[in-house]
């Protein structure tokens, strides 16, 4: 089996992502799809103000809204996937599930709604692509 892995935010460039790789899934040959979302990490004082069940729902509500129009375009392709939901830093959270799940290759968008912060960290998408042990592929 080939996995695939595709970070979604729930951005248009993400979501391009996932066409492209529906459209050339026959060229590639992956069998396994895992879409993944990262939610920011609360840091400091405010983590103190929750339980980790309390996180964990936070994380997950963060990315239902992120996941949404990513799972309905593979539900109506009649593409299986796994969806994944992991809280951490976006690069290396990408980076270590990728390993985590053998994954093959990664799909990504070239920009997603971090922007702003893109501008003063640089690219997300070219730090995973610089970084990665495994290709990488960005959609415009």
């Amino acid at each position: 089996m080939t996995t695939l892995l595709i970070p979604v935010d729930g951005s248009p460039h993400s979501l391009r992502a996932i066409e492209r790789a529906l459209a050339f899934k026959q060229q590639d040959q992956w069998t396994d799809l895992v879409i993944l979302s990262v939610a920011p990490l609360l840091l400091g004082r405010t983590r103190g103000f929750f339980t980790t069940a309390q996180l964990n729902l936070l994380y997950e509500r963060q990315t239902q809204e992120m996941q949404r129009e990513a799972k309905a375009m593979l539900d109506k392709a009649g593409q299986p996937f796994n969806a994944m939901v992991v809280p951490g830093n976006t690069v290396d959270t990408i980076l270590n599930v990728a390993a985590d799940v053998g994954a093959a290759q990664i799909y990504m968008g070239t920009r997603g709604h971090g922007a702003a912060a893109s501008l003063l960290l640089g690219s997300v998408a070219n730090r995973v692509a610089s970084l990665s042990d495994v290709p990488v592929t960005l959609v415009n």
